[in-house]
């Protein structure tokens, strides 16, 4: 007589090998977790500091509008061996402040600055791509993790159906109206369900240890996700995610922006074109002593020296026109530099808005096509949902055998869980469309 394997040893297996998450979890909506992201991020936080260098060098300190102030305090002390010298040594100390100050440089000063306020948003523009590559992964991340665990609950599912029809067909063999045959078909899609919902498992936890690398908290930390799948997905226009792309993609925007310090470049070495007007001043206060030799005049001996105390205070001030006539041609050979860097980056420009509505053309096609297979799937989940149902009856009623019904509950099962796929594929290009066209940001 044949020995169906318990199910309590199932039980305790799956108890075993899926322990409760519910235990020490806190919730965790997808806004927290792209909020836990940002504060965590390394790339992120050495992106912001980045950031600060970038403003703390635009100043007009930095780009020289200011002048120039310095003062320094000399002293020596000098002893002379030359007998014929009625100079014996001296000794002084001199204090000297000196203003430099720039007024005019060919408007090269002004172009520094605007200079550095682009780089400024350059870095801020480099920090914002940074930041949208980290929301898209936490968001795919999310999300991930979301389907993998609706698919655990499906293969559940599917267990428990299997269960119920295993001990339906050992209480019809313990009545005599069922087979051997018929049971041991159950036992094994028991098994089989087990099988698939163990490895379900472990894709789950993988896919919550990759949330957590992305949101950067460690990897064994426990969430219980609040949001649920997105299950609605607007209709796009393509022309409007164009114009939205080629105004707020951040690739493009820092290109521009790259222009623009392009720009400044040249402005800069036009500057070696005008004259330079500075003025300078100075003021020196000296004091110390001069020792002088002392000899008797009947004699010529010498006798102790003499130390007179002197001190002097003198000023200088002044103004200087400074133009280049002749450099060898280095002004105009930077000149020309800089046009060509800008008309590099025109190209580069026109080479990134080509290649980007390229991938954007790509992308919506996908999204539209999936969000059609999304449909369709959602068609055949109802379908395969009501054929279960009449399987399950028919079954009970003796009208299909169990091959029939097993075939009917694997179909219903692939569908199931191809409509789950279809829902993360939809997601991973709704949220690529999105980071495109810069919307990432500004949607979390």
């Amino acid at each position: 007589m044949h020995k169906m394997i318990p199910l309590c040893r199932i039980t305790l297996l799956l108890a075993w090998l899926l322990p409760v998450w519910a235990y020490a979890q806190e919730p965790l909506s997808l806004a927290q977790a792209v909020s836990k992201g940002m504060e965590n991020n390394y790339a992120i936080r050495i992106s912001e500091l980045d950031k600060n260098i970038a403003a703390n060098n635009n100043t007009w300190g930095a780009a020289g509008r200011w002048p120039q102030l310095s003062f320094s305090l000399p002293g020596n002390y000098s002893r002379f061996n030359n007998p014929g010298s009625f100079l014996a040594g001296r000794e002084n100390v001199a204090g000297n402040l000196d203003l430099d100050w720039v007024l005019f440089d060919g408007f090269g000063i002004q172009a520094n600055k605007e200079r550095f306020s682009l780089l400024e948003e350059q870095s801020a523009g480099n920090a914002a791509i940074i930041i949208e590559t980290n929301i898209q992964a936490i968001v795919l991340g999310y999300n991930q993790v979301l389907v993998e665990e609706a698919q655990l609950d499906v293969l559940q599912d599917v267990l428990d159906n299997s269960k119920e029809r295993l001990n339906y067909e050992a209480y019809r063999k313990n009545l005599g109206t069922g087979s051997t045959f018929e049971l041991l078909q159950f036992e094994n899609a028991v098994l089989i369900d087990s099988t698939n919902l163990i490895a379900q498992y472990l894709n789950a936890r993988n896919a919550r240890r990759n949330l957590n690398l992305v949101m950067g908290v460690p990897v064994d930390r426990q969430f219980v996700l609040t949001d649920s799948l997105q299950r609605n997905f607007p209709v796009y226009d393509l022309r409007d995610l164009q114009d939205r792309m080629l105004a707020n993609n951040r690739n493009v925007r820092n290109q521009y922006t790259q222009l623009a310090i392009r720009q400044q470049d040249s402005r800069i070495a036009r500057a070696g074109l005008y004259p330079t007007f500075s003025i300078g001043a100075g003021t020196t206060y000296s004091f110390g002593n001069v020792i002088q030799r002392n000899r008797n005049p009947d004699t010529m001996d010498e006798m102790p020296t003499i130390t007179n105390k002197v001190s002097a205070f003198d000023y200088t001030a002044g103004f200087t026109i400074a133009f280049n006539l002749f450099n060898g041609g280095n002004v105009k050979r930077q000149i020309e530099n800089a046009q060509i860097s800008q008309e590099i980056a025109v190209l580069q420009i026109d080479e990134l808005s080509r290649a980007l509505t390229n991938e954007l053309y790509a992308r919506f096609d996908d999204y539209r096509a999936r969000r059609q297979m999304l449909a369709i799937r959602e068609a055949n989940l109802r379908v395969a949902t009501q054929n279960l149902e009449m399987a399950e009856e028919r079954f009970e009623k003796g009208l299909i055998n169990s091959f029939d019904y097993r075939n009917i509950q694997l179909q219903y099962l692939d569908i199931q869980l191809g409509q789950l796929n279809a829902l993360r594929d939809l997601k991973e290009t709704d949220t690529e469309l999105l980071r495109l066209v810069g919307g990432l940001v500004r949607q979390n």
